[in-house]
């Protein structure tokens, strides 16, 4: 099962700098990402084998982000994913979109960002299409992408994939 998903988002995160920021449960601001990027539109493609019983899946999402304060990073929130690449393109007036090159990620699980190290600056007011490719399991307790059941007429389980991509639960399915 294949499905695609298209939307565009608006960010009203007011955070620019998280370095210094207290890592306590309480700190709520503490998950906000950095104020450096935005993304302005999402691609989603899905692929699962849940009608075969086989809870995994494969995804990649492809970013539209324009940079709002000049960074060397792009730091995005993602929930138990197993990231296979990442590669960055400039986008700004350029029929071939240019590979921007890019560092070892990092994932820090107390507040689930995925940061992206960039190799140089990107200059403010430039767009960029940053493609993740993944893979996951389906969830077990309606979060996030997740498996559900029910049987059919004749007593049948069928399976099928379901989202509750709310807030936080978007991080996992990205």
């Amino acid at each position: 099962t294949l499905i695609a998903v298209t939307f565009a988002h608006q960010v009203l995160a007011d955070v620019n700098d998280i370095s210094n920021v207290p890592r306590s449960e309480e700190t709520y601001i503490g998950y906000r990402l950095p104020n450096d990027t935005h993304p302005e539109t999402y691609d989603i493609q899905l692929r699962t084998w849940v009608h075969e019983e086989n809870f995994e899946f494969e995804g990649e999402v492809n970013i539209g982000i324009v940079v709002v304060n000049a960074t060397n990073a792009i730091t995005l929130h993602t929930r138990q994913l197993n990231i296979i690449q990442i590669r960055l393109f400039i986008v700004n007036d350029n029929p071939i979109p240019g590979l921007i090159s890019i560092g070892p990620f990092t994932y820090n699980s107390t507040f689930e960002f995925l940061r992206i190290p960039i190799n140089s600056v990107l200059p403010e007011n430039t767009r960029y299409r940053l493609e993740i490719r993944y893979n996951g399991t389906l969830r077990t307790d309606q979060s996030g992408f997740y498996r559900s059941s029910y049987l059919n007429d004749v007593g049948q389980r069928i399976w099928l994939a379901a989202t509750q991509f709310e807030t936080s639960d978007a991080r996992h399915g990205l």
